[in-house]
């Protein structure tokens, strides 16, 4: 029974080929994600966007990034709500709705959950006409 596993060296190594694809299938999500960021979008259609199973996906996108594809998408969401906010223009709802987060109750608490504090706070502060320097 003392059987033991063969280890190569060069199975530990990916391939510059497979690293070239894993880039491209990362880079084709995050274009997605950061052009459709206000539709519903789950993993099983990023990884249709970037020719990869959805598990070796999620582990590119992460080695590349940093982040899961999810929490990008919520950053990219979230990058999106400040510009609105500090343009003023559109309600909490409105601005709910054009980023994909479908109620403003959600991104009320998505967002002060990183920023600290409410839509309508970071607008007085940060808006346009706000007193503050931005």
């Amino acid at each position: 029974l003392g059987l033991e596993l063969a280890r190569t060296e060069g199975c530990a190594r990916p391939s510059r080929r497979l690293t070239r694809a894993a880039d491209a299938a990362v880079e084709a999500a995050r274009a997605h994600l950061e052009a459709r960021f206000a539709e519903p979008i789950d993993l099983a259609e990023l990884s249709r966007v970037a020719l990869m199973s959805p598990f070796h996906l999620a582990r590119a996108f992460r080695a590349r990034t940093g982040t899961s594809p999810h929490r990008y998408l919520m950053d990219v969401r979230l990058r999106a709500v400040e510009a609105m906010l500090r343009d003023g223009e559109l309600t909490v709802s409105r601005i709910a709705d054009r980023t994909g987060f479908g109620s403003p109750s959600h991104l009320s608490r998505r967002f002060a959950a990183r920023y600290r504090m409410s839509p309508s706070s970071y607008r007085r502060t940060f808006g346009r006409g706000s007193r503050t320097p931005r």
